[in-house]
């Protein structure tokens, strides 16, 4: 069974390597790669300032969905890690920083072993991760409310799309994957309502 880490960890390093080149020295000033493992078990991919903000800066992309115009953004409850221990997914994990997250969906030349020259485009949006949490909250979505969510879905081995309903959000839970996370999907058009920005980028410019 494949790992979500492994299918995962090449087009996040390409998106990564591509942004660098196209949306940061362009868009944003004071940026900072971090690449040590302290700073990616606390949630940290880059940091810089934009407007009047300084952002902690998780990024985030949809390497699973290439040239796919996903019209959703999946995040993370929890999933189960390499020692098959539930771990609590990125979204409300304590012991992250992360302030914001950068979304990417992706266009390219290739859809799986994609390096960065390969993307022709990606839709890059800048999330508050407070603010989403907020909006999730009133829709009666927390850590607790999440969590026990996630539980009964592992119970009753209920896999694919649940609780949805005229609601811009769903739950997911995947099965071919070792992990088998659990995710809130959240419809495209409530987290551009959201955003910071949102940017088309391509290789030749904006």
């Amino acid at each position: 069974m494949r790992t979500l880490r492994q299918q995962d960890s090449q087009g996040e390093s390409a998106v990564a390597a591509f942004l660098d080149e196209y949306f940061y020295p362009k868009k944003v000033t004071n940026f900072c790669r971090k690449t040590d493992k302290k700073s990616q078990l606390r949630g940290i991919d880059v940091t810089f300032d934009y407007e009047d903000k300084h952002c902690i800066v998780d990024e985030k992309a949809a390497v699973q969905y290439v040239n796919r115009d996903l019209p959703t953004f999946a995040f993370e409850i929890n999933c189960y890690g390499r020692d098959y221990s539930l771990q609590e997914g990125w979204l409300y994990d304590k012991k992250k920083v992360t302030e914001y997250y950068l979304l990417s969906w992706i266009k390219a030349t290739k859809v799986k072993n994609f390096e960065s020259q390969d993307i022709t485009e990606l839709e890059i949006l800048l999330l508050n991760r407070k603010k989403l949490r907020k909006i999730l909250a009133e829709e009666g979505l927390n850590r607790e409310t999440t969590r026990e969510i996630a539980k009964k879905l592992r119970q009753n081995k209920q896999f694919g799309v649940s609780h949805k309903s005229e609601k811009p959000y769903y739950f997911y839970h995947t099965q071919h994957l070792m992990e088998q996370p659990i995710n809130v999907v959240i419809k495209k058009w409530v987290l551009r309502q959201l955003s910071e920005f949102c940017f088309i980028i391509g290789s030749e410019g904006e």
